[in-house]
């Protein structure tokens, strides 16, 4: 693991660098929640890339091309098996390198941004 790696996105949330030395405590990853919905006026799953698109869209306006749906992006993410929104598991990475290490605070937010891509995609 590196150093001060653990709760990146929610530091960040926060206007930290990924690396800070920060504690983070249940305040700090309710506050990044809070950010995560009041601030960002989208949110993207890389699992959903279609509806991601789609849902820009719907949000910002214009046309979706072609050109942005995964088909046509030149990435591997259409050939790997999706996450299942809200559930556990499902992962098609190998997290055993970890020592059963789980980024509690990431995890949570995580979970928020899917929650709020669900609302937004409704």
């Amino acid at each position: 693991r590196f150093p001060g790696v653990a709760g990146c996105q929610t530091k960040m949330l926060l206007g930290h660098k990924c690396a800070a030395d920060i504690e983070l405590t249940r305040e700090h990853v309710e506050q990044a929640k809070r950010v995560l919905r009041e601030k960002l006026g989208h949110v993207a799953l890389t699992s959903c890339y279609d509806a991601s698109v789609c849902n820009f869209h719907k949000l910002y306006g214009g046309v979706a091309y072609e050109q942005e749906f995964s088909k046509s992006v030149h990435t591997d993410a259409d050939k790997r098996p999706t996450h299942k929104i809200g559930g556990k598991g499902g992962r098609w990475y190998n997290e055993s390198a970890l020592g059963g290490f789980v980024d509690w605070a990431d995890e949570e937010i995580f979970a928020e941004a899917q929650l709020l891509f669900v609302e937004q995609t409704a």
